[in-house]
């Protein structure tokens, strides 16, 4: 039996990672701040994670990579040419410019590399990777068409920064959204940011 569960990120603009499970195998959509939660989940549900899909490379959706890796470094990471570029750059400091530290310090033993519409096969489920660099340098949604999924970057309102800037092009999202609404009605949509919704 395939079950989905969500762990949202409150205090980081509602980041969401999702967890789907078939059996006793899982692939995880982005890996947040909620790294340790979800840890915990699979360990007292006794559940292999067997890869993640990172839909798009900023800190907020990758920053509990390295705890992951450390429990499952074997683990299947899904990525495209230009999001691996963002996977392995360095932390800069905001006001110097200076390099911290990488984000991601384990090593990633089975990275592989996608191309627009290739198609996977983890824990027994067909998963079709867009590559949307139009929104987002590096960015992919992710559809499972046998239990009616969808994953975007797109949602029900504006993501802001603290500054009050735009986080992603809102516009591209809007309409990316109004094409997924067309093309997937009736899926579940899980968004980067926020609880999943029925279209």
């Amino acid at each position: 039996m395939i079950k989905l569960k969500n762990f949202i990120e409150k205090n980081n603009n509602f980041q969401n990672s999702t967890l789907i499970v078939n059996d006793k195998q899982a692939i995880l959509m982005d890996v947040g701040h909620a790294s340790k939660v979800i840890l915990d989940y699979l360990e007292e549900h006794n559940i292999e994670l067997r890869a993640i899909f990172i839909g798009y490379p900023s800190f907020d959706h990758i920053l509990g990579i390295d705890d992951v890796l450390q429990k499952f470094p074997l683990v299947n990471v899904y990525i495209n040419h230009e999001g691996l570029e963002l996977l392995t750059a360095k932390e800069v400091d905001s006001v110097s410019g200076e390099i911290i530290k990488p984000i991601i310090t384990e090593k990633i033993n089975n990275l592989i590399l996608v191309e627009n519409n290739t198609i996977v096969k983890e824990i027994g489920l067909k998963i079709k990777i867009f590559i949307t660099n139009k929104i987002l340098k590096g960015s992919q949604f992710f559809e499972i068409p046998e239990i009616k999924i969808v994953t975007t970057g797109s949602t029900s309102s504006k993501i802001l920064l603290n500054e009050g800037n735009i986080l992603c092009n809102y516009m591209d999202l809007t309409n990316k959204f109004a094409s997924i609404k067309e093309q997937f009605a009736g899926y579940n949509v899980i968004p980067w940011h926020n609880k999943i919704f029925k279209i």
